[in-house]
């Protein structure tokens, strides 16, 4: 398999293992990876169905409406969409069997942080960069086993405005910026989630979203923050 192709493969990979761990919905929205719409959209109430005639409307009509809450509360009502980045850090040369090394950077086009967040005023965004260990070269990979070959997942996510520190680049094809794994904030500032070979970074201000990964690995206890 050439080095395009499975990295197209890999990443496509890699989100549908993200979408089903945050049961998340399986289509994109504006270009997001991942969107979940607000939980708490506003539902019209259907009208009551009542016999003119019955004894019982008087007291229904009397009864006060309830106030709908439409105030703006971003960790309450807001979508939440996720932009996964993916990069291979450690795999085995396939001639000397010794472990070969990537850099950790990840390349992110400009427009997508303006853009973005133009399409999702009020929603939560998050950047995910997500580096991956192999069992096996890239020629080597077989996309039916990609689960049984990936040895390990580190997730960070981040707040979508962190990025906007970032150095802009302007090559031919660009411009872009350049995330390096040395950005990333300490680790104390993340909450820790661990599941087998995954493990996940939430920013500690990102309550919303460690609720869900939360909930997803604890569905028996309460969420503690």
């Amino acid at each position: 398999m050439n080095s395009l192709a499975s990295t197209t493969i890999i990443a496509e990979f890699h989100r549908d293992w993200l979408i089903g761990f945050l049961n998340f919905p399986k289509q994109t929205r504006n270009g997001i990876d991942l969107y979940r719409p607000s939980p708490n959209e506003i539902i019209e109430e259907e009208p009551l169905e009542i016999d003119p005639l019955s004894d019982d409307l008087e007291p229904i009509l009397e009864k006060p409406k309830p106030e709908l809450d439409r105030s703006y509360d971003p960790q309450r009502i807001s979508g939440m969409g996720i932009e996964l980045k993916c990069k291979l850090i450690e795999f085995p040369n396939p001639k000397t069997k010794r472990l070969r090394r990537y850099s950790k950077q990840i390349t992110i086009h400009n427009y997508q942080l303006s853009e973005f967040r133009q399409k999702h005023p009020q929603d939560l965004l998050f950047w995910g960069f997500l580096y991956y260990k192999l069992s096996k070269s890239v020629p080597e990979i077989d996309p039916k086993n990609l689960e049984e070959i990936t040895i390990s997942r580190d997730l960070y996510f981040l707040n979508w405005e962190y990025l906007h520190h970032l150095e802009k680049v302007t090559p031919i094809t660009g411009p872009y910026r350049y995330a390096r794994k040395l950005i990333l904030p300490p680790e104390t500032e993340f909450y820790k989630f661990k599941q087998d070979k995954n493990t996940l970074y939430v920013p500690r201000n990102a309550n919303t979203l460690a609720d869900i990964i939360y909930t997803r690995l604890h569905p028996e206890y309460e969420i503690p923050f």
